[in-house]
């Protein structure tokens, strides 16, 4: 959802991806639930508007468009900024990743921003994803999605789905300082001899060295690896201490984690249809200093 798990604890927003799966077990499955372009401006008042993103969820699904065939996952550079994506069907998913130009959020407006004419053009509808990694200290907010536009219109355009859907999925958790209840999520997508992995990490962003050493212990299984995180507040140290994954855990023991979550992907895969569904709901947003005000 376009909405920032936030601010920290268990306050607002913050630990949204649990709250959401302990709302939506009857779906039977697991939620990954990435990171949108959406900043600490984007923080909800709590439980009453957890539940009516839910509630939509559950309303999407009911309403969800499939599709069976997908194209191979590219990234391109944009300037100074990598976009990942991949479609699937006439629908797409992108995330802007901050590993050669860093950049810590992407506000609401910049999202909706690109989404709207790539929806108007190319596309039935598309997920924008905030990739939330390649931690670096004191970093601003990404400014001017404009740029984005013309380079993902032309690449989305290009892309052809003649591969059959094949997908696998993995969860595996563990202790480790900075990673929040859903712990390591993968997706393994097989497209034609192509597997790519993209995995979630249920942290407030995660190491450039986390994801390297990653890459480098699961080259034998697939061809592509990307950690996304779900930028989950509730690991944060205090307002000022993001606690990023990676930082005061051993990195050998997690990317141990990741790469076992990422073979029993691999082993799962198989013929799949992927659904997109997109429902507009009121919530109350208010910034990281406003929330004697939002409660």
């Amino acid at each position: 959802p376009y909405i920032h798990p936030g601010p920290f604890g268990r306050i607002g927003s913050s630990n949204l991806p649990e709250r959401l799966q302990s709302r939506l077990g009857d779906l039977g499955a697991d939620l990954m639930v990435f990171h949108t372009t959406t900043t600490n401006s984007n923080n909800c008042r709590g439980d009453p508007d957890i539940d009516v993103i839910a509630d939509a969820v559950k309303k999407g699904v009911e309403n969800i468009s499939y599709a069976d065939t997908i194209s191979k996952f590219k990234k391109i550079t944009v300037g100074k900024y990598v976009v990942g994506m991949q479609k699937i069907g006439d629908f797409a998913y992108a995330s802007f990743i901050p590993e050669k130009t860093p950049f810590d959020d992407v506000s609401l407006s910049e999202g909706l921003k690109v989404i709207a004419p790539l929806r108007a053009s190319c596309l039935s509808d598309i997920a924008l994803i905030d990739a939330q990694n390649h931690f670096t200290e004191g970093v601003r907010e990404l400014q001017d999605c404009s740029t984005f536009i013309p380079a993902m219109r032309r690449e989305l355009s290009r892309m052809q789905t003649r591969f059959p859907a094949r997908i696998g999925y993995a969860r595996k958790t563990g202790d480790f300082e900075g990673l929040a209840p859903m712990g390591v999520q993968a997706l393994v997508i097989n497209a034609g001899d192509s597997y790519q992995a993209i995995v979630l990490t249920d942290s407030n962003n995660v190491t450039t060295e986390v994801i390297e050493k990653a890459r480098d212990k699961t080259t034998s299984l697939v061809n592509g690896l990307e950690i996304y995180t779900s930028d989950n507040h509730v690991v944060n140290g205090g307002s000022l201490d993001m606690n990023p994954l990676g930082m005061k855990c051993s990195v050998e023991d997690l990317t141990e984690l990741i790469a076992e979550t990422v073979k029993e992907a691999l082993g799962d895969v198989e013929d799949v249809r992927i659904g997109m569904a997109s429902e507009t709901v009121r919530v109350k947003m208010g910034d990281e200093n406003s929330f004697q005000n939002l409660i």
